[in-house]
């Protein structure tokens, strides 16, 4: 018979565990990590998009600010986020690789003129 892997004692939150770098829709960001029973604190007022901060031992949502007509920043995102954002800047999307954007191509907050944006995944 074999032990459950989640038997015994919950471990602390350790900084170095706790997700990094994970941005998104928030509404599915809260529920993973509701699901993961990961406390957090959502700062993010009614913003849909955002992107997660770990300090100390906390975990926060952050606002994540969205301006029409400007390359907003994708970095932390799955391709799918990241290609509804981009696409409804009027941004034309290639993409390299798999996981959470990494790199872009074109600074977030430039103007958005159907410019193409590379954007590499890891």
């Amino acid at each position: 018979s074999q032990i459950a892997l989640n038997f015994g004692k919950k471990p602390a939150f350790i900084t170095n565990t706790m997700p990094q770098n994970t941005a998104g829709e928030k509404a599915e960001i809260a529920r993973v990590f509701n699901f993961l029973n990961l406390p957090f604190f959502d700062k993010t007022g009614d913003n849909k998009f955002t992107g997660s901060a770990v300090k100390n031992d906390s975990l926060s949502l952050l606002y994540r600010p969205l301006q029409a007509g400007l390359v907003p920043n994708v970095t932390g995102m799955g391709l799918r986020d990241a290609l509804y954002l981009l696409e409804n800047s009027c941004v034309k999307v290639r993409f390299n690789g798999l996981g959470k954007v990494r790199l872009q191509s074109i600074k977030p907050g430039t103007k958005a003129s159907g410019q193409v944006c590379l954007i590499e995944l890891d």
